[in-house]
């Protein structure tokens, strides 16, 4: 079971998820782009945000939560 993950303002979180088995994590581009549209919806609940996509089973991501006086 995975920990329950803590945050606060100007935390850094950084993410993976891998396909299982090396499957592919979307199974066409269209999923991929819905996807990447999600994560433009954060743009203004998040200081900095970067991913990338290294192959096609595995994506990694770090996420700035904004400061206070951000």
């Amino acid at each position: 079971m995975q920990r329950i993950r803590l945050t606060y303002e100007g935390a850094l979180h950084h993410a993976m998820n891998r396909g299982h088995g090396g499957e592919k994590i979307f199974s066409g581009s269209g999923l991929k782009k819905v996807f990447i549209d999600i994560l433009g919806n954060l743009r203004g609940r998040v200081s900095t945000m970067n991913f990338e996509f290294l192959g096609d089973s595995l994506i990694k991501m770090t996420i700035k939560q904004k400061s206070a006086s951000a």
